[in-house]
């Protein structure tokens, strides 16, 4: 398990201006939290599916199945 201290090191450069969101107030996030709260668990739902999904083809080592999964992420990435 990665400790919070490598985060850092393995995420990059990127992840520090991506993290600075975290730094935000905590009753803020609370309160947006509360208005969203029905889209957030929908979005943490599919985001849990995907995850499995890519565990699943994973385990089994499907490698090309694992390809094609990362190609429809990367043709949504290009979408947004």
């Amino acid at each position: 398990m990665v400790g919070i201290g490598e985060v850092g090191a393995l995420a990059g450069g990127g992840f520090k201006d991506m993290s600075r969101i975290a730094k935000s107030s905590p009753n803020m996030w609370r309160d947006i939290f509360q208005q969203n709260k029905e889209h957030l668990l929908d979005g943490i739902d599919s985001f849990a599916q995907e995850l499995e999904q890519c565990k699943s083809l994973i385990e089994k080592e499907d490698w090309e199945a694992l390809h094609r999964w990362m190609s429809r992420a990367n043709t949504l990435h290009h979408i947004l």
